[in-house]
């Protein structure tokens, strides 16, 4: 007998304390996707923290996933999970718009995860991709998960430059490093940042020590954010790419570093997003 699968029309809205273990809704859509997707929500959730699988099943469309292949694409899933020692739950959602119910089951966790079939950011506009809405509209830390690299360490850079934003990400990545051991390396883009920022950098450098038990590496490069960050990703073979977000949504979300880098960089991309509403 495979795992159960709950119907429902959003999974429950659970009651978080502060700094208590994360959990992690994931979107599963029956594709090849889905294994990079649940990959980087356990790393994410951690050993302490839950992985809410989540495939929605629309009616009224010729792209509509079938409730059977939605439920075998859940049990495969819950059983990646449990193999990583992460525990999760599936929840197969109907809903008449698929964006909008993955949208709605990613507000009740404290992250979503969704994956990528390899679309640029203007394919993903035109295409009505997943991951693009998600990066526009989602109320909390979006991460967009791709296969790992094969020359890929296990290693997390985090994009800052001693913003509050960047502040929000770089507590996501201590949690992730501090869990999974992993080396972190802080990348600052453009030329040389002021006192202020430089203070709230050294700020974050000891945040991460405390966090990791090492301290971070520290790099920079020049040129404007968005090239200067994928290429840092590109040339230190990270595994996982965290930095902030300004928090805006829509339209006006669509000139955003955070954006344009999840898009172009060649590995998974975490983005903080605050939270909203």
């Amino acid at each position: 007998m495979g795992p159960r699968v709950t119907q429902a029309s959003s999974p429950p809205r659970p009651t978080i304390a502060r700094r208590s273990p994360l959990r992690v809704v994931c979107g599963i859509d029956a594709s090849s996707a889905d294994r990079a997707a649940v990959r980087e929500a356990c790393r994410l959730a951690g050993p302490r923290g839950h992985v809410a699988l989540v495939c929605i099943v629309t009616t009224g469309s010729l792209r509509s996933i079938a409730s059977a292949p939605a439920t075998v694409a859940l049990e495969r899933a819950m059983k990646q999970a449990r193999s990583a020692g992460v525990r999760s739950s599936a929840y197969l959602v109907r809903n008449a718009h698929a964006i909008e119910g993955l949208l709605g089951a990613g507000a009740t966790g404290d992250a979503l995860v969704v994956g990528t079939h390899g679309h640029g950011r203007a394919a993903g506009i035109a295409l009505g991709g997943v991951a693009t809405h998600a990066l526009h509209r989602a109320t909390v830390p979006v991460l967009v998960a791709r296969p790992p690299r094969d020359e890929a360490a296990d290693s997390i850079m985090l994009a800052t430059d001693g913003s509050p934003s960047s502040s929000s990400a770089c507590e996501l990545a201590g949690r992730i490093a501090g869990a999974g051991g992993a080396v972190v390396t802080m990348f600052t883009a453009g030329e040389a940042v002021g006192g202020r920022s430089r203070h709230a950098l050294a700020e974050q450098a000891v945040a991460l020590t405390e966090a990791t038990g090492s301290e971070p590496i520290a790099t920079s490069g020049p040129g404007e954010p968005v090239g200067a960050i994928v290429a840092a990703a590109l040339s230190s073979g990270c595994s996982l790419l965290v930095l902030g977000s300004g928090g805006r949504t829509g339209v006006r979300a669509l000139g955003s570093v955070s954006e344009r880098v999840a898009h172009r960089a060649p590995c998974s991309v975490l983005v903080a997003r605050p939270r909203t509403g």
